[in-house]
């Protein structure tokens, strides 16, 4: 036998279909790397724009927990000058015998004094506070 085979045409080469060219796949790619390019910068600024706000918020609450922390230093301060009266109210009424019990002078003046010192115990601290508040 003779073999069938037909000489090979050089014009009926096995040609790519132009969608499948390099140049066409090149031209996609492209496109694709500029569009995950501009996804990537939109992205990114995305990500600062979180993390300013999430800083902005921190700060916030930070102003709000000093101002919490404030109030109750101001809170304590009351308690600590109520606290001082009570102590000597408590002191005053104590079954001492020492004749001041039977007047009634004595005791407007002690109230009066506890109460006039606590309230200078109060605004005295609350002077401190606000001179070194920030």
């Amino acid at each position: 036998g003779k073999s069938k085979a037909q000489p090979r045409d050089p014009s009926h080469r096995h040609l790519t279909p132009p969608c499948c060219s390099p140049q066409a796949v090149e031209a996609f790619l492209e496109v694709y790397f500029l569009k995950t390019d501009f996804l990537v910068k939109k992205l990114s600024a995305l990500k600062e724009k979180i993390d300013n706000t999430e800083g902005l918020l921190r700060l916030e609450l930070d102003h709000h927990r000093n101002k919490l922390i404030q109030i109750e230093l101001l809170l304590t301060t009351g308690t600590l000058s109520i606290g001082t009266v009570a102590a000597v109210a408590g002191i005053f009424g104590m079954n001492l015998v020492n004749d001041s019990e039977n007047s009634h002078t004595v005791f407007v003046l002690v109230t009066v004094l506890s109460c006039v010192g606590g309230v200078l115990v109060f605004f005295a601290i609350a002077a401190v506070f606000l001179r070194y508040r920030t």
